[in-house]
């Protein structure tokens, strides 16, 4: 029994998913989002609605801007399913990454780095208000309905992924490595043999207080009510949960699969 459980918690809490069998049930369970929800499975139209609010605590009028009155900016992040759905991506994510003790604080080892980040967060953020969605809601979505706009917008990821990797490859933005000696005095590096217990006992802590949530979201609301929406929140948490969990298993990235294509050659998302 015994031996049972630690071949389940290896391969399936532990160890990295296939990527392609990954792929298949995240495109299985964003159709069943669609189902319930009539909607394409979205992240940067919800985090441009918590930008918005985050905005409005400093007086700002959001009501002017044209993509605020296309959207809805009613309630906030716990009062609707977009916000739970990514709240829940997050938990279910960072769950991931502790049961399999994959999760610490570092920063890069060079400051170029860090430019690029805020740079290239700020052009992908930039760039999915333009396309008015973001890769997940295009290639889930846009590409299966064979939408026009969202093939475009494939197409054209792909050569700015190809610009970006030529440019990443100047002298001006390659990081600077400095050699550094391993452990002291010849012992090598000491391991913390207990962290990966603890973080997996993070992860339960958390993955039960989420439940309990859960729980708490199905009794104060009306699940399943056709015409109130507050009755899909338990619906976008235990979506957001599945979408998380499977994302960091899997170690899918649809631009980092595109990269690693032309950086490396590797033609597997991950």
């Amino acid at each position: 029994m015994i031996s049972a459980l630690n071949q389940f918690k290896q391969k399936y809490l532990i160890y990295f998913w296939d990527t392609a069998k990954s792929m298949i049930a995240l495109a299985i369970i964003a159709s069943i989002y669609f189902g319930f929800f009539g909607t394409g499975w979205q992240v940067t139209g919800e985090m441009t609605r918590w930008g918005g609010e985050f905005l409005e605590l400093f007086g700002l009028d959001t009501s002017k801007y044209s993509y605020y009155q296309m959207t809805n900016l009613s309630g906030n992040p716990l009062t609707r399913y977009e916000g739970l759905v990514l709240i829940g991506m997050f938990i279910g994510a960072l769950i991931a990454a502790l049961f399999a003790n994959k999760v610490k604080f570092r920063l890069p080892a060079s400051r170029i780095r860090i430019f690029q980040a805020i740079v290239g967060g700020i052009l992908a953020g930039f760039g999915a208000r333009l396309a008015f969605g973001c890769n997940l809601l295009d290639f889930f979505t846009g590409l299966p309905y064979f939408s026009l706009h969202t093939w475009e917008f494939a197409v054209f990821m792909v050569l700015g992924i190809w610009c970006a990797t030529k440019v990443g490859k100047l002298k001006i933005f390659m990081p600077k490595a400095t050699p550094q000696k391993c452990g002291i005095n010849g012992k090598g590096i000491e391991h913390d043999k207990g962290r990966a217990k603890r973080h997996f006992r993070y992860a339960v802590v958390i993955l039960i207080a989420t439940l309990v949530w859960l729980v708490y979201l199905f009794v104060v609301t009306e699940p399943f009510k056709l015409g109130v929406k507050s009755s899909f929140l338990p619906l976008g948490l235990i979506f957001g949960l599945i979408f998380g969990f499977v994302i960091s298993r899997g170690q899918v990235c649809f631009t980092s699969c595109f990269r690693d294509l032309f950086l490396f050659g590797r033609d597997n998302a991950a």
